[in-house]
């Protein structure tokens, strides 16, 4: 009524489709690309934003006397948007559910919530970062294993590895896997876990504490007692996703990883539960650290000292002279005095095996001293 009384017709140009669709176009190509690249709040703005532009240009051109077609472009968007933003609902649920899925067996729920509400965090190639490595076996499992049935064994070892896995888990460590008896697993992947080694040490120690009340149980179910050796080593190592097209894992692999696990191997003739390298014990300033020898293991050449972890926090007075029998006895090995070494070596109270190691020694090279360039490290022909 207005265009007729004032003869103010509103004109539509010939062109105007083509440019119409055109900018729906252009406009749709933003819309898509903002709800792929962006997040879900800053693409629904750049949506609102762009389903706006069509009625505002309209109503400023209708002011001008020009008619724009505004309903059928800004339809066409609304569906877009709403059907691309579905779709990567979808798909961001689905990553979800699949990386949960991925790790639920290596992490902790916590961790695993982290990770799949952050999947950025994760990264799905390899990468190079500084981890603590562990290696846990149960000593002279063959021979314990025989006095079982299968399904005995299989419920002695569920019963085992289930709180061993339970407290590696609590303590934001990862397992790599289950070789048998043997636990690997290593933290600071696929999410950061600040002071990692103080959590592996601390998870060391609550295994071996756990492994006690596990022994006090079978002892009375007249079951066998069960000894482990634990390694742990902190380095760099490559960790992601590993393996053939046809199926991979998320492991860690590099010499970190070999280290950690001829740690491991080293407890049994040092008769100990532990073993952690240099790099553990400079990470671990509060830790309980006993010293057990200097040590090129099979496959290096620079050798490594080695530890063995009491505890963490204020040393018990046992704990005190046994670490200074022993510190005392090695320094005097280094120095090829034999008399001091072993008079401080037989100071120590419950370190048999590593005594009766340093006597058989210091036997040795009273027969064939050591060589001129000797500097103490043992090579270790054994894995």
């Amino acid at each position: 009524i207005e265009t007729i009384l004032q003869k103010r017709f509103l004109q539509r140009p010939p062109w105007f489709p083509f440019i119409e669709k055109l900018l729906a176009l252009v406009l749709a190509g933003i819309l898509l690309l903002s709800v792929k690249k962006l997040s879900a709040g800053p693409s629904s703005l750049v949506g609102i934003l762009i389903l706006c532009t069509f009625p505002i240009l309209g109503a400023w051109l209708f002011q001008h006397g020009f008619l724009v077609d505004a309903l059928f472009p800004v339809l066409i968007l609304f569906i877009l948007f709403a059907t691309e933003t579905s779709l990567k609902y979808a798909q961001e649920q689905k990553d979800r559910r699949a990386i949960r899925g991925a790790f639920t067996h290596y992490l902790s729920s916590e961790m695993v919530e982290v990770v799949s509400r952050n999947p950025e965090k994760l990264s799905l190639g390899g990468e190079q970062k500084q981890l603590t490595v562990m290696f846990s076996d149960i000593r002279s499992f063959t021979s314990l294993s025989e006095g079982f049935s299968p399904q005995e064994l299989t419920s002695f070892i569920n019963t085992y590895l289930t709180p061993m896995t339970d407290i590696i888990m609590t303590e934001q460590g990862t397992i790599d896997k289950y070789i048998g008896d043997a636990i690997m697993a290593f933290w600071n992947a696929p999410l950061d876990v600040p002071q990692h080694p103080v959590h592996a040490c601390k998870a060391a120690l609550e295994m071996l504490a756990k492994l006690g009340e596990l022994n006090s149980t079978w002892h009375n179910q007249g079951l066998p007692q069960v000894r482990v050796g634990i390694g742990l080593h902190t380095g760099l190592a490559t960790v992601g996703n590993m393996g053939s097209n046809q199926r991979f894992d998320y492991t860690v692999m590099g010499d970190t990883v070999n280290l950690a696990s001829r740690l491991e191997g080293l407890c049994k003739p040092y008769g100990t539960t532990t073993a952690v390298s240099q790099s553990v014990k400079n990470e671990v300033p509060e830790g309980i650290f006993l010293p057990l020898d200097k040590v090129i293991v099979k496959g290096k050449t620079e050798s490594v000292d080695v530890y063995e972890l009491l505890g963490i926090g204020s040393p018990t007075l046992a704990q005190l002279k046994e670490i200074e029998a022993i510190s005392e006895g090695m320094k005097a090995y280094y120095l090829q005095e034999w008399d001091k070494a072993e008079q401080c070596f037989l100071q120590a109270t419950w370190h048999k095996a590593l005594v009766e190691l340093y006597m058989q020694r210091i036997k040795d090279f009273r027969k064939t001293p050591p060589s001129k360039n000797w500097n103490g490290a043992w090579e270790r022909k054994e894995k």
